[in-house]
């Protein structure tokens, strides 16, 4: 389960309200996530229109979900940072002991391959017992995508044959 402090127009009171629906749903894991404005976003280009909280309320909002974990019986298990993130705060992964998501943790240490389908995609092949890591994007114009589409299939066809062991019909996990 996931939630996200400093949303426009949020309020502390929200946070309290949401992580007490959260809490009665009694799930194993939580992600506490601060808003990062990205700079190409929507949401960024309108700031004039939307009322973001400062970063102490912000601040606030990540501790009330904090506590809440802390209540259910979670603990953090992983932490990230991003760019532009209110108040330099983080992302916190809590879960209960012993229920920690393993996706999560492969995804923090890029050990995860993810494969990314349709325009903005990108798609992570991970070699697994080098952890070497290659990448490739789709553009993120869907005329571009369009137009360059076989391109793009056959970029990522080629970083995703390598996570097939020769000779055989299965992949590779780590």
């Amino acid at each position: 389960m996931d939630v996200i402090a400093g949303l426009p127009g949020e309020t502390e009171q929200d946070m309290i309200d949401t992580m007490g629906k959260i809490a009665s749903l009694e799930p194993d894991n939580l992600t506490v996530h601060t808003l990062a404005l990205k700079k190409g976003s929507r949401l960024k280009a309108s700031l004039s229109e939307h009322s973001l909280p400062n970063e102490e309320s912000t601040g606030a909002m990540v501790g009330i979900a904090a506590s809440y974990a802390r209540q259910l019986g979670m603990e953090p298990y992983y932490l990230y940072r991003q760019k532009y993130m209110t108040g330099n705060l983080e992302n916190v992964g809590y879960s209960l002991p012993g229920k920690e998501c393993l996706y999560n943790m492969q995804i923090m240490e890029e050990r995860q391959t993810v494969i990314g389908i349709g325009p903005a995609a990108g798609t992570k092949a991970v070699n697994c017992e080098t952890f070497d890591l290659k990448k490739c994007y789709n553009a993120k114009d869907v005329l571009a995508y369009i137009s360059n589409l076989p391109v793009y299939l056959r970029e990522r066809q080629l970083l995703l044959d390598n996570l097939f062991v020769a000779g055989k019909e299965e992949i590779i996990t780590c």
